[in-house]
C-alpha cells in the first residue's frame, strides 16, 4: 500500500546512541560527585570546627585548671618559706625582713600583691609594684576574685593561713593578676582568649586592640565560653578560633569532576581498605581499654578486642595489643593476690579469735605474746595476766623433765611436737590436753615464735576407756566362742579319725561344727552333699543338688562373687569364700572352701569341699562394730565412723567436684530436764531427738552423735554451686530446727509409781558449714562448731552460717 506522504527520520547508530548517553551519564554522575563532594567537605569543614572548639574548650579547661593548680603551690611555698624564716615572730622587725625577703625571694613570684593579717584581721604586712590592698575576701572563704575598682584590673586572690608566733596563726594573701599578658601566654596561635567578668571583657590576648575592637562575622569563626572556676562569681573565658577555608564550593566541584574514577578505586583499594582496617584494629585497642578499665578483670570481650587487635601484620599496633593484654592480666593477678593475701589474713584472725581450740603464742624466748579467748575460757586466765609469762605456769607437775626436754628436742629437729599433757587452770583443776607445738621461721630460717594448740581430750579418754572395756569384754565372749568351736573341731576330728566308717557319728560331728561337705563326681555329673550341708541350706536331702540350684540360694547381691569365685577355681585358682545365703527368709552367713582335681592337660576330674555355717561368728563381729562404731544409746554412728564416713564424702567431693555441708548441733535448755528427772528420761528424749533427725534427712547422708547432746549431720553430694549447695542446706537446717523444736512427751515411771507422762521443749543450736575436698575433716568440724557457738551466742534456737562469721 502507497502513503500518500512519506516520514523520513535522521539515522543515528547504537554505537552513537550509547556513547552519548553514556557520556551524559558520565557527565551527570561527575557533576552530582562534585557537587556532593563540595557540600560533604562544607559539612566535614563546619564539624571539624566545631570538633576543634570542643577540643580547645577541653585544652584550655585543663591549662586553667593546671594554672589554679600552680597559683595555689606557688602562694603555699611561699608561705611555707615565710614560716621558715620566722620574720612574723618579731614585730619589729618582720616589715623590714619581709620586704627584703620579698626583694629576694619574691621576683620570680607570679602574684603581684603580697599581704599579711593577724588574726584580728589587720595588716600585719603588705608588698606590691604599686599602691596597697585589703582583704577582699568573705569571713571563711579561702579563694576568691577581686578586681581592682580604680584600674578596673582583675585578681585572683588566695588566701593560706600562717604561723605567726606568739601572734597566733594569721593569714597570708596572694594576688594572681589577670591581665593581657596572662592570656597571651595561654593563647595557642591563631587562638584569641578573652576574659570577661561580670560580663565585661577585662582582658585579651590581642591586648588593648582585641578590648576596643572586637567584631566579627560568626561564619568565619566558632566562639565557645568556659567558666574560669566553679564559683558563681568566677570570670568567664571566651575562646574564638577561625574557621579556615581553602575552597570554595566550586572549585571543589570542578576539581571533584576532574578526578578520574579509575584512581579513586586505586586509592580505596590500595590505601582505604588498609587504612579501616588499621582504624578497626585501634578501635579493638580502645575497646579493650574501655572494657578492662569497666570490669577490671580479663573478659571474653576484652581478648576479643585484642585479637582483633593483633589481626594482621606484626606491628607497632600489635606489640600495643601485646602489652596491653599483658598489662591487664598482670593487674588482674596482683588484684587476686592483695584480694587473697587479705582474706587469709582476715581468716587467720577470725581462726584464732573464734577458734574452739586453745592457742597460745610464744616468742623464741617461750615468753607469752598472745592468747585467743577459747585459752582465756578454758584456764579462766585473762590475756593480761599471762603475757610475758613461760607457758610452765600452767603445768600441775606431772610431767617429769625428761619429758619436756624430748619435746624441745623434737621442736628443734623437726620444727613440730604432739603429744598429750595434763596442765592445770587458775582455779588449780588439772585437765589432759592433746597438745601440738609448731615453730614459726622467718626469711633467713631462724625462729621468731612457737604456736601451740591445745585440745581438751577428757571426753576421749572417758570414751577410750569405756571402749576397751566393751572390747575386753567381747574379746573374752569371742574367745569363749572360739575355744567351743575349737573344742568341735578337735571332737569332730578324733571322731573322724576313730569313727571314719560310721557315717552317722561323721554327720554328728558336722552338726556339731555346723560344717557340711561336699563332692563333686565330674564323670556322671553328679553333685552330692552331706546332710548337714543340707540342713545348712534349709533344703530336704531328696533335692538332687547342681550348680544352678546352689546358685538359687545365694544372696542375689553375692551371686556374682559367688560365680567369679568358682570360674576362677575351675583355672585352678583356690576357693575360699565367704558370702550370704538366703534360707526361708533369712539370711546365712557361710564360709566355703573347694579343693579341686585336674588331669594333664587341665581337664577338672573331681572336687570336694567344705561349707560351715559363720552366721554367729557375723553376728559377734556386727556386735563389736556396732560398739566400735556406734553409739550404745542412739544406735546412730560415733565420732569414730562419723570421721570415716566424712572423708568418704570429700574422696566423692572430688570426684564429682560437688559441695557436701556439715551441721553440729547442740541441743538447748536439756540440762534441766536431766537435773529434775535424771538421766533415764534425759536418755529418752536424746533418743526421740536421734529419731528425728534421722527422719529430716536422705539415705544417703549421716547422722552421728558426737557425744553427750551434741549431734552431727553430715550432708554429700549437694551441687556444684556454692550458692545452691547454702540453699539446699539451709532448707534441711530449718527443717531439722523445726523438728526438734516440737515437744517431747516422754514416759516416766518412778519405782513402784505409776507411770506418768513429761512434757519438755528442747530446741537446738546449729552450726552450719560447707566443703569440698581440699580440706581436712578436723577444720570441717572445728568451722562447724565454731558457727555453732556463734548461733548459741545470738539466743538459740538459731541456724549459723560458718561463712557468716568473716
Amino acid at each position: 500500500m502507497d502513503w500518500p506522504f512519506s516520514l523520513k527520520s535522521r539515522r543515528r547508530s547504537i554505537s552513537r546512541q550509547a556513547v552519548i548517553r553514556l557520556a551524559i551519564s558520565l557527565g551527570l554522575f561527575v557533576i552530582a560527585l562534585s557537587y556532593t563532594s563540595a557540600l560533604l567537605y562544607k559539612m566535614a569543614l563546619n564539624k571539624a570546627a566545631h570538633e576543634r572548639a570542643a577540643d580547645l574548650v577541653a585544652f584550655y579547661q585543663f591549662r586553667l585548671t593546671q594554672l589554679e593548680r600552680d597559683w595555689e603551690l606557688q602562694t603555699r611555698d611561699f608561705k611555707t618559706r615565710i614560716e621558715f624564716t620566722r620574720y612574723l615572730e618579731d614585730p619589729q622587725t618582720d616589715s623590714i625582713n619581709l620586704r627584703a625577703f620579698f626583694t629576694i625571694q619574691g621576683g620570680g613570684a607570679r602574684f603581684y600583691q603580697f599581704l599579711v593579717l593577724d588574726k584580728n584581721g589587720q595588716t600585719r604586712f603588705a608588698m606590691r609594684k604599686d599602691g596597697q590592698f585589703s582583704n577582699p575576701l568573705k569571713q571563711n572563704q579561702s579563694n576568691g576574685w577581686y578586681r581592682e575598682p580604680s584600674t578596673g584590673k582583675l585578681y585572683r586572690v588566695f588566701l593560706e593561713p600562717i604561723w605567726m608566733g606568739n601572734s597566733g596563726v594569721g593569714k597570708m594573701l596572694a594576688f594572681f593578676p589577670v591581665d593581657n599578658a596572662l592570656l597571651y601566654q595561654l593563647a595557642s596561635p591563631g587562638v584569641i582568649l578573652i576574659a570577661r567578668y561580670q560580663n565585661e571583657s577585662v582582658a585579651s590576648s590581642l591586648g588593648s586592640e582585641g578590648l576596643k575592637h572586637h567584631t566579627v562575622k560568626s561564619e568565619t569563626i566558632e566562639r565557645r565560653e568556659l567558666p574560669w572556676t566553679n564559683e558563681l562569681e568566677a570570670p568567664k573565658l571566651e575562646i574564638e578560633a577561625p574557621v579556615k577555608t581553602i575552597f570554595s564550593t566550586l572549585e571543589l566541584s570542578i576539581g571533584a569532576g576532574m578526578i578520574p574514577f579509575v584512581d579513586a578505586l586505586i586509592l580505596w583499594f590500595a590505601l582505604g581498605t588498609w587504612l579501616m582496617l588499621q582504624t578497626r584494629r585501634i578501635k579493638a585497642l580502645g575497646g579493650a581499654v574501655a572494657e578492662f578499665s569497666q570490669h577490671q578483670e580479663v573478659t571474653s570481650s576484652l581478648k576479643q578486642n585484642i585479637r582483633q587487635a593483633q589481626a594482621g601484620n606484626v606491628d607497632e599496633i600489635h606489640d600495643v595489643a601485646v602489652a596491653i593484654e599483658s598489662l591487664a592480666q598482670q593487674t588482674v593477678e596482683q588484684r587476686l593476690q592483695h584480694v587473697r593475701e587479705e582474706e587469709q589474713i582476715r581468716l587467720w584472725s577470725s581462726v584464732f579469735q573464734s577458734s574452739a581450740e586453745s592457742i597460745i603464742i610464744t616468742d623464741r624466748d617461750n615468753k607469752i605474746v598472745a592468747v585467743n579467748p577459747a585459752f582465756q575460757r578454758r584456764t579462766g586466765y585473762l590475756q593480761e595476766e599471762v603475757l610475758g609469762q613461760n607457758p610452765r605456769m600452767l603445768s600441775c607437775g606431772r610431767e617429769q623433765p625428761e619429758f619436756y626436754a624430748a619435746m624441745w628436742q623434737s621442736i628443734k629437729a623437726n620444727g613440730f611436737w604432739q603429744g598429750e599433757i595434763w596442765d592445770s587452770d587458775k582455779a588449780g583443776t588439772s585437765h589432759p590436753y592433746l597438745m601440738t607445738i609448731s615453730s614459726v621461721h622467718d626469711d633467713a630460717g631462724e625462729i621468731t615464735h612457737y604456736v601451740g594448740y591445745y585440745t581438751d581430750i577428757s571426753e576421749r579418754m572417758r570414751s577410750d576407756e569405756e571402749l576397751k572395756q566393751h572390747r575386753d569384754h567381747l574379746e573374752e565372749l569371742v574367745a569363749g566362742r572360739t575355744l567351743a568351736l575349737e573344742d568341735a573341731n578337735q571332737k569332730l576330728t578324733l571322731q573322724s579319725n576313730l569313727l571314719i566308717s560310721r557315717e552317722a557319728d561323721l554327720h554328728r560331728a558336722q552338726a556339731v561344727a555346723k560344717l557340711g561337705s561336699w563332692r563333686l563326681d565330674v564323670s556322671n555329673n553328679s553333685l552330692y552333699w552331706s546332710d548337714e550341708t543340707y540342713r545348712i541350706f534349709g533344703l530336704p536331702t531328696d533335692v538332687r543338688m547342681n550348680y544352678e540350684l546352689f546358685l538359687l540360694a545365694v544372696h542375689e547381691d553375692d551371686k556374682m562373687q559367688v560365680d567369679q569365685a568358682w570360674q576362677a577355681a575351675l583355672q585352678g585358682k583356690p576357693y575360699d569364700i565367704e558370702h550370704r545365703i538366703v534360707v526361708a527368709g533369712k539370711i546365712k552367713w557361710v564360709r566355703e572352701q573347694a579343693e579341686l582335681m585336674f588331669d594333664e592337660k587341665g581337664n577338672l576330674l573331681d572336687g570336694i569341699g567344705t561349707v560351715q555355717d559363720i552366721t554367729e561368728k557375723k553376728q559377734m563381729e556386727e556386735e563389736v562394730r556396732q560398739l566400735a562404731f556406734y553409739d550404745s544409746l542412739t544406735k546412730l554412728p560415733n565420732r569414730r565412723l562419723l570421721d570415716d564416713r566424712l572423708g568418704q564424702a570429700m574422696d566423692a567431693s572430688k570426684r564429682s567436684d560437688c559441695y557436701g555441708a556439715l551441721m553440729f548441733l547442740d541441743l538447748d535448755n536439756f540440762k534441766p530436764l536431766n537435773d529434775t528427772y535424771g538421766h533415764a528420761l534425759g536418755d529418752l528424749l536424746l533418743i526421740e531427738a536421734a529419731e528425728r533427725l534421722i527422719s529430716c534427712v536422705r539415705e544417703i547422708d549421716t547422722v552421728a552423735r558426737f557425744g553427750g547432746d551434741e549431734f552431727v549431720v553430715m550432708l554429700s553430694n549437694l551441687d556444684a554451686d556454692k550458692a545452691k549447695s547454702t540453699s539446699q542446706a539451709t532448707i534441711i537446717a530449718e527443717k531439722i530446727r523445726s523438728a526438734l523444736a516440737n515437744p517431747y512427751f516422754l514416759i516416766f515411771k518412778h519405782r513402784n509409781e505409776p507411770e506418768k507422762t513429761v512434757q519438755h521443749h528442747c530446741t537446738v543450736s546449729i552450726g552450719v558449714t560447707l566443703f569440698m575436698h581440699s580440706e581436712t575433716p578436723e577444720s570441717i568440724l572445728k568451722k562447724a562448731d565454731m558457727a555453732m557457738f556463734q548461733a548459741k551466742e545470738t539466743g538459740r534456737n538459731n541456724i549459723h552460717h560458718y561463712d557468716e562469721l568473716s
